[in-house]
């Protein structure tokens, strides 16, 4: 019997699935005796996946041609008017769960926790 992925094997689908599964942490993580700091860091890893997969590869895909192009111009331009590089947008800002005593206090100075404070 072939077994089944639960996984998701194309790269686009990943991070709804990191997001549902940091969802259903927080739902099925106490009747599996998870401790409410196992449950916050395991939420708070899977949506900094979510964004990882998902939007910051995104933009960091299509700065790609842009940076190339810049570099073109920086190389072969005419020099008549000064240089500037692309503009790179800041990422969004991110909800993340409360953190608990047991959490890694570096990870709530991230700048998707920024706004916990």
């Amino acid at each position: 019997m072939k077994r089944d992925s639960y996984y998701p094997r194309r790269l686009a689908e990943r991070p709804e699935w990191h997001i549902n599964f940091a969802a259903k942490l927080q739902i099925h993580g106490p009747p599996l005796n998870l401790t409410a700091g196992q449950i916050n860091n395991a939420v708070a890893d899977n949506l900094t996946l979510a964004y990882g997969l998902g939007d910051w590869l995104t933009n960091v895909r299509d700065l790609g041609p842009t940076a190339t192009a810049s570099l073109k111009l920086l190389r072969k331009g005419t020099g008549r008017r000064p240089m500037s590089s692309p503009p790179t947008p800041p990422p969004p800002r991110r909800r993340c769960p409360q953190p608990s005593p047991a959490c890694c206090p570096a990870l709530w100075t991230a700048p998707f926790c920024s706004s916990m404070k």
